[in-house]
């Protein structure tokens, strides 16, 4: 059994979420992305996603691929210096890693709105994994991992699953 999410029963019911027994139906909350931007910061959710903000896969995998590139050839936004490192370039990760982060965040994040459990979501997951352990950021690492791991054992999907379990 599926634990719905903490609002009241009347509120899921308004919703939709509750089917007829009351029993939690997380697939009345799926959505369709809609949106047609490549670039989207990842924001954290306050209320129901609106589908014109959430990008549909065909979109996802295009913005996926020029990510891909603009790491490949370092091709990302730069935070100003000067010749004097101060402690905030010293002690924060490279705008550019933190750019790249943010976007496949956005990424992984309408594939989940939206429920997409696919060879694509794998790759992006796998994407990321490895490009956070390059930089060193175990935080993010452990993240996808969790969700391969996840993947790779709720499904018949395949990916690298040697690489990370």
């Amino acid at each position: 059994r599926t634990v719905a999410p903490r609002l009241s029963a009347a509120a899921l019911h308004a919703n939709g979420v509750l089917d007829q027994l009351g029993e939690y139906d997380p697939e009345k909350l799926k959505i369709v992305g809609t949106c047609e931007t490549l670039e989207k910061r990842f924001f954290r959710l306050t209320s129901s996603p609106d589908p014109a903000t959430v990008r549909p896969e065909r979109v996802l995998s295009a913005a996926l691929e020029v990510l891909k590139t603009k790491w490949k050839l370092k091709d990302l936004p730069t935070r100003p210096t000067d010749d004097s490192p101060t402690e905030e370039t010293t002690t924060t990760p490279p705008i550019e890693y933190a750019w790249l982060c943010d976007q496949l965040k956005a990424i992984r994040q309408d594939l989940m709105l939206q429920h997409l459990r696919t060879n694509f979501t794998i790759h992006v997951y796998e994407t990321h994994a490895r490009i956070a352990l390059e930089e060193g950021d175990l935080n993010e690492f452990n993240q996808c991992q969790t969700q391969l791991r996840d993947l790779y054992t709720n499904s018949e999907l395949i990916g690298s699953r040697d690489e990370f379990t």
